[in-house]
């Protein structure tokens, strides 16, 4: 188990070497931009320079996508740990949220409860108002009948 100490140190070292990569990546990006090739990261810069309300609202954009593309590994990861409760899921993944569909192989209670559990440590990382996720459950009988195209495949 970590001391708090050697946890210190390790977040101190990932600092660093994010830092490191990040002073490679600004060199590069330097290097190119002197001899006129732009890299996404100084055609970002440009367009913060050029029009700031709209870069703000790109890097936004992209943060929100990233977040969302996060959330849904982490989601699909954690059905994953439990292919053994399901039979089938679905994502639906509108613009402002996710959305979960999933055929239990035995729909009880305790076997929901395993998912309400999931969404309730969602919940404590306080983007659930951001970005909701929800998990709908579906009866095996309707699940051909509910036309949903976008399977989970979990094995």
């Amino acid at each position: 188990m970590l001391t708090s100490l050697e946890n210190k140190d390790d977040i101190s070292k990932r600092v660093e070497d994010i830092l490191t990569i990040l002073r490679c990546e600004v060199d590069h990006t330097s290097d190119l931009h002197s001899i006129g090739v732009n890299t996404k990261l100084s055609a970002t810069l440009y367009g913060l320079i050029t029009n700031p309300i709209r870069g703000l609202v790109d890097t936004h954009r992209s943060s929100y996508h990233n977040l969302k593309k996060l959330v849904s590994q982490l989601t699909i990861a954690f059905f994953y740990t439990k292919s053994d409760l399901i039979l089938k899921a679905f994502q639906q993944e509108q613009q402002n949220q996710l959305i979960y569909f999933i055929v239990l192989k035995n729909d009880t209670p305790d076997n929901r409860d395993v998912f309400f559990e999931f969404l309730y440590l969602y919940d404590e990382l306080g983007i659930q108002d951001n970005l909701p996720v929800m998990i709908k459950f579906l009866p095996e009988r309707v699940m051909d009948k509910a036309n949903l195209k976008d399977e989970v495949i979990l094995n």
